[in-house]
């Protein structure tokens, strides 16, 4: 089922799509919650326009349905390449299910609160101001370490504020992924010495650097970041930081990047969901056939109680 909150009375036709995997929701509370736009509903939206009088060439229907559809998914493809968001899926598997996907795009959201001069080098005051009104005032759909802000560049040589955006992948298979793509000015040695420092094994890995280290309570640091601190592999090309406390999952997501096994930006209804977004600050993907489910009202728990109750 496919919804869309700025339907107009052509497109109507978008609520009877069967087994579309995806849905569309916009702008709550400052976050797009993305629940995704399948090229074919861009089909529809388009079909339906000719209720407007044109006329009905039925004998070309079939062929000409087929080479719109290809058109769209090859443009979404070719359009999505300059959006982060992009960036983002072409590091992650494609082949996980029922996943969920977090984006955040730090260097637009500091533009738009006038902060892009913060950094982990800045004061903790800048920071801490910097976390408050991503709290406060946005709703940021995933903020790496920002509940640690206070301690986190101080533990770990960077923060949420050296970020360009960042990407959180939840799924059945793993546990959570993160991809984090660090400012362009980022020395990542400092925090190359702080793995070290904290015996965290170097190894080599699709053209990365892996840090990884066992699950160890006792160790005070590991309670002031993110458990995904674990493995950390880092593409210094792209200055990419991929993250899970699973091991196999940061290798899965190398192996996406590397191209030697398929990414989600291979997926043209993600890749036309991506382009539908744009230049999004913060969003939230699902996938799966029973999504939309989810946000389907209540019969019981939904509906207005009658005054005799």
């Amino acid at each position: 089922m496919v919804t869309d909150h700025h339907e107009t009375a052509n497109e109507r036709v978008l609520h009877s799509v069967p087994q579309a995997p995806y849905c569309l929701s916009q702008e709550h509370s400052g976050l797009s919650c993305l629940l995704t736009l399948p090229a074919r509903a861009m089909l529809l939206r388009l079909h339906t326009a000719r209720a407007s009088g044109y006329p009905d060439l039925s004998m070309f229907r079939n062929c000409a349905v087929l080479m719109v559809t290809i058109f769209l998914v090859a443009f979404a493809c070719f359009a999505v390449c300059s959006l982060p968001m992009s960036d983002a899926l072409s590091s992650l598997p494609r082949d996980l299910s029922d996943t969920m996907l977090l984006f955040t795009h730090w260097s637009q959201i500091k533009i738009k609160l006038g902060l892009e001069g913060v950094t982990s080098s800045s004061p903790l005051e800048a920071r801490m101001g910097l976390a408050r009104r991503c709290t406060q005032e946005l709703a940021v759909a995933t903020a790496f370490g920002l509940a640690n802000m206070d301690t986190h560049a101080d533990m770990w040589g960077w923060d949420a504020s050296d970020l360009e955006w960042e990407t959180q992948l939840i799924s059945s298979e793993f546990p959570p992924i993160y991809v984090l793509k660090l400012r362009e000015d980022f020395d990542f040695s400092p925090v190359a010495v702080g793995f070290m420092g904290r015996r965290f094994v170097q190894t080599d890995s699709h053209g990365a650097v892996l840090y990884s280290h066992s699950m160890d309570p006792s160790q005070s640091w590991l309670r002031t970041t993110e458990l995904s601190i674990l493995n950390t592999a880092y593409v210094a090309e792209e200055r990419l930081m991929v993250l899970s406390s699973s091991p196999v999952a940061v290798q899965r997501c190398l192996a996406a990047w590397e191209g030697d096994i398929e990414s989600l930006d291979e997926d043209p209804f993600e890749a036309a969901a991506v382009e539908h977004l744009g230049a999004i600050d913060s969003a939230i993907a699902l996938r799966g056939l029973g999504e939309c489910i989810r946000f389907t009202p209540n019969l019981f728990l939904d509906c207005p109680v009658p005054e005799w109750c």
